[in-house]
């Protein structure tokens, strides 16, 4: 069965896992980076949407997901 999950604290290590192996993640999907992201962006960081998608419970693929507001006011 698939699902998607929402990223939460406690599935940090099992991202990292995810991402480390295989061939088609790069740095931007980490957790790293998107922290770093997150602390640069200061204020303008509005949200963690990031998911993961499973099946049978196995994870298949991470989704790293941010709401930003850019210098304009937009939000993107």
């Amino acid at each position: 069965m698939t699902e998607i999950i929402e990223y939460k604290e406690s599935l940090k290590e099992q991202w990292a896992e995810f991402c480390y192996a295989s061939d088609s993640a790069w740095f931007w999907h980490t957790r790293e980076w998107f922290e770093y992201s997150r602390h640069y962006l200061g204020d303008a960081f509005l949200g963690d949407y990031s998911f993961l998608i499973s099946e049978s419970e196995k994870i298949v693929a991470v989704v790293p997901c941010m709401l930003i507001k850019g210098k304009n006011g937009n939000v993107s």
